[in-house]
Order: C-alpha cells, then structure tokens, then sequence
C-alpha cells in the first residue's frame, strides 16, 4: 500500500509492506508498554496516552527520521501506525515540533 506523509509543503509516498506488520509485532507492543508509562507530548506529561496520541507519538518519530533521513525509522513507525489503525492512509505531520498537531489521515 501507499502510505502518504505530508510535512514542510512536501509530500512523501512510501511503499509499505502489510505484511511485514507481524513480524515486528512483538516490537510494537515494546512500543505500548512503554506508552503506558506516560509520554510527554510537547509541553504536556500525559499518563495514559489514547490510541490516537499512541500514533501521534511515532509520527513524532517519523519528523525526526526524515530530518536525518532515516528511513528503517520512518518504516518502522508508519508500521506502528498502521499496525494500531488499519484504515490509516498517511500522516499530516505539524511543523512545530508538538507531537499534538500531527493528524492521522484514514481512508
């Protein structure tokens, strides 16, 4: 599937793999047991992130990995993504650095 990535005026399309979402399964849910500690989201420490802010928390991820163009990153939070919303077609990510202002697109 295509996956779609707006940031910066700039659009992204990764090809992803549906199928490789189980593989790294056991690591995605390293990733919700650590969200059930409490993340920070931007200014505010919140203790029991809701699905939607447990993908916005990666989508934060991603900001960084195109920055540095990290793209196993990039691959392995967009599969978080989707792993947690099926439906998800891409991400609209915030440019002020506030994991809260990213949005998930669902098609």
């Amino acid at each position: 599937m295509i996956f779609t990535i707006r940031h910066a005026q700039e659009t992204l399309e990764l090809e992803i793999d549906k199928s490789q979402l189980n593989e790294a399964e056991d690591f995605f849910k390293k990733m919700d047991e650590d969200m059930a500690k409490g993340q920070r989201m931007g200014p505010e420490f919140v203790e029991s992130p809701t699905l939607y802010q447990r993908s916005q928390i990666p989508a934060q991820h991603i900001v960084s990995a195109l920055d540095t163009e990290n793209y196993p990153l990039m691959q392995m939070m967009v599969g978080y993504i989707l792993s947690r919303h099926e439906n998800c077609t891409g991400l609209v990510l915030g440019d002020n650095g506030d994991p809260n202002d990213h949005q998930i697109v669902m098609g």
